[in-house]
This record gives C-alpha cells, structure tokens and sequence, in this order.
C-alpha cells in the first residue's frame, strides 16, 4: 500500500524505471489501431480477451488484483472483480504488461505473476508504473488539473485531486504519485494527501459508482476449453463435471446477488 511513509522512495524507484517503461509505451503507440488512441482500457481489454483465456471473478481480497499464468499452451488472465472498479481498471493494464513483456517468464511451468501489495518490489512495480503511464496521459492530466485548481480553488488539494478520478478510472493514490512525478504537486503536498480518506469526502457531482467493485463473472471461452478438457472423458465424468460447474456458478451468482443487495 502507498502511504506518506513508502511514497518518497516509491517515487525515486519510478524515475529510475521510466525510461524503460516509456520506451515500452512509445513502441506500442506505434501501432496505428485506433481503439489503441481512443479507449487505451478497451484496447488493452479487447488484445487480452482476443490472445489469451480471461477470466473475470470477484475475490473477497483486498490486497489480489489479478493472476496472469501460462499452461499447456495457453495465457490465462485472472481480473478480480472483487475489487473497486478503479482498481479493477489500472490490473486490466498491469497484467497486460506481464502478458506483453514477460510472456518468456511465463512459459516457464514454475513462475506466474500474481499481484499482491509488493510496493516496492521492481517485479510489480514495473507493471504498476506502465498501468500509470498508460492510463493517465499527461497532457489531459495536466490540462485538468490546472482546471480543477482554477474551477474549485477554495477546496483542498485532496479534493481536486479527487475530481480527476472520473476522467482516468483510476485510484486516487495512482494520481497523487503521477501528480507528484510530474512535478505539478511538490512530494511534501503529496505526502500530505496521500493517505486522505477520499472514499468519506467525495464532492457531491463525482460518482461513487468507481469505487465499489463490479463483481463481473466471466469465463472466456468456456465452451472452448470444455471441449479441450473432455477429450477421453466419459459421458458420465463430463456430465458429472459439467453439473458441478453449473451448481458452483449458481452459488456464486446467489453470492453476488447478496452482496449487492448489502451496498
């Protein structure tokens, strides 16, 4: 977890891993497609779900965002669902960075990358500062900053940092650190900011719908993989299989259901 006690080195790791991660980005952005320019998310979505197995599933685990493995001759993606939808977004980008660039790694039975809270591991944090530098393009950041100072100047630096959450779908410590990076707030402003409790302070117009979690159930290519999997099968150990699966996904659509029903 980013606090105002990790934040200042935290910082000194990501200006030594951007010139790699920047020159990952500016050989992507070559790519002409358009989505690419327009919706980087679904890009990033649509690449995944097109050249690997992804599945969507709501963990109840604050600190798992997501799972990308390789097996048998495939890349499977977990998204936690489980997560805030900003969370959710920013793991969409940091698992497509494990898929991209450490697909070797990933062949290798005995290695996967889970992501768990490893700030300050430059494993993980070469996937997070990419998810930052991917979704957060500076020139609107600054463009609405330098508006949210100008718009809501009687507020404190934490809310108008907070307003810039609907324009990136991203966690509201992912901007302080790229505020802070960009050198638009000193790091003494964003140590002060970093640990507010934002989730008890949103302004009225932002939307708390990015803060709580999708809980989105999706197995890509299920069908798929089933016919993979029963090849040499049984009728009997299929169906038997096929009923368990049936009986798992009823349970944990009654569990969603519940779970929205306490928000």
């Amino acid at each position: 977890m980013i606090t105002q006690k990790n934040l200042e080195s935290l910082l000194k790791l990501n200006e030594s891993l951007l010139p790699e991660i920047r020159e990952k980005l500016m050989a992507i952005r070559m790519n002409p497609d358009p989505l690419l320019a327009q919706k980087p998310l679904e890009y990033v979505k649509t690449v995944l779900r097109e050249e690997a197995n992804v599945i969507e599933f709501p963990v109840p685990h604050d600190s798992y965002g997501g799972l990308v493995y390789y097996l048998n001759g495939r890349f499977y993606i977990h998204i936690n669902t489980g997560q805030p939808k900003v969370y959710e977004n920013f793991m969409w980008a940091h698992e497509y960075y494990h898929f991209l660039f450490d697909r070797d790694k990933l062949r290798d039975r005995n290695h996967h990358y889970m992501f768990t809270d490893g700030i300050l591991d430059p494993d993980e944090r070469l996937p997070h500062l990419f998810a930052s530098e991917f979704l957060i393009d500076n020139h609107i950041l600054r463009r609405k900053f330098a508006y949210s100072q100008k718009a809501f100047a009687n507020e404190s630096l934490a809310l108008q940092i907070i307003r810039l959450i609907p324009t990136f779908e991203v966690p509201y410590k992912a901007l302080v650190v790229k505020l802070a990076q960009e050198q638009l707030i000193s790091i003494e402003q964003a140590k002060e900011v970093v640990d507010f409790s934002y989730r008890d302070f949103l302004p009225d117009d932002v939307s708390s719908s990015l803060l709580e979690p999708t809980r989105t159930i999706l197995i890509d290519s299920f069908e798929q993989l089933l016919d993979a999997a029963k090849e040499g099968l049984h009728d009997d150990d299929l169906r038997a299989i096929q009923a368990q699966f049936a009986s798992h996904l009823k349970k944990i659509k009654k569990w969603k259901e519940v779970c929205r029903e306490g928000i």
